[in-house]
């Protein structure tokens, strides 16, 4: 293949013959090419359409470097794939270029641009979803489960909804399904989160009067102990130095390493 200017030229093409000579841009082949790049085209576009990108990924096993490359400013609405389907986000810093070794996660692909469109359906979704979550804690108590439920979100294209909850055991919740899939008549998906994560969702104030550190600014929970406190010459009774989540304040971590090296020089 050689590219000549914005085009590409195919040389060297043999036919089905075994004694056919190569031959440079054949038109049998350029036409099949063609045909072929356009069907493509078409059934991406489909399947960006009813969100089955996500499940062709995960069949045929592609990865972060199969990703379409949408060209985007910090500040603009995109359309990604994600775990749990399509969703709209925010550019927070636009595209770069990044070493393998300093990603955090597996990327995923930024179909296209968001558009107004997507904006309004994105604040319709949410209103549907305050709604939701009403009848999810109904069902929740006619099933008498023993689970608290948080919140509930849509996904752009609402083909899901995912309802969220805290419980200290597993709960067996196929009957609560029975009930919300002729509700919602979509796909229904429900997610138990740990203290930490409802604390985040739900937000709140901190001990120190400042909005919370999860709800803020922290991506991932690091590993908080007791002996981080005590280094630190903080009460160990375990309600002054926990959060609103009943976790040990995530705070408590931030100059645990400080702490560490004073000790060394001394």
């Amino acid at each position: 293949i050689e590219q000549q200017g914005n085009k590409f030229c195919l040389n060297a093409v043999c036919g089905p013959d075994e004694y056919a000579c190569g031959v440079n841009n054949n038109f049998y082949t350029n036409m099949m090419l063609k045909f072929h790049f356009e069907f493509a085209a078409e059934v991406y576009e489909l399947m960006k359409k009813n969100g089955k990108l996500l499940e062709l990924e995960e069949k045929i096993g592609l990865d972060g470097e199969s990703a379409v490359l949408v060209s985007a400013k910090t500040g603009e609405k995109v359309i990604v794939e994600t775990v749990r389907g399509l969703e709209i986000g925010k550019v927070i810093l636009g595209n770069h270029d990044l070493e393998d070794g300093k990603l955090e996660t597996e990327l995923k692909p930024v179909i296209r641009k968001g558009t107004i469109e997507d904006v309004k359906q994105e604040e319709y979704n949410d209103k549907l979803a305050k709604d939701a979550i009403k009848i999810f804690k109904k069902c929740v108590s006619k099933c008498e489960l023993e689970m608290k439920p948080l919140y509930a979100e849509y996904t752009i294209d609402r083909t899901k909804v995912i309802f969220y909850y805290t419980a200290d055991d597993r709960v067996d919740f196929r009957n609560l399904l029975k009930l919300l899939t002729p509700e919602f008549k979509m796909r229904v998906e429900l997610r138990q989160i740990g203290p930490r994560e409802a604390a985040r969702a739900i937000g709140g104030l901190g001990t120190c009067g400042r909005e919370l550190c999860c709800k803020s600014h922290l991506r991932n929970f690091d590993v908080v102990t007791m002996k981080m406190a005590k280094d630190q010459g903080m009460s160990l009774n375990t309600n002054k130095i926990s959060g609103v989540c009943g976790k040990l304040m995530c705070c408590i971590a931030y100059e645990s390493e400080l702490y560490k090296e004073l000790r060394k020089e001394r």
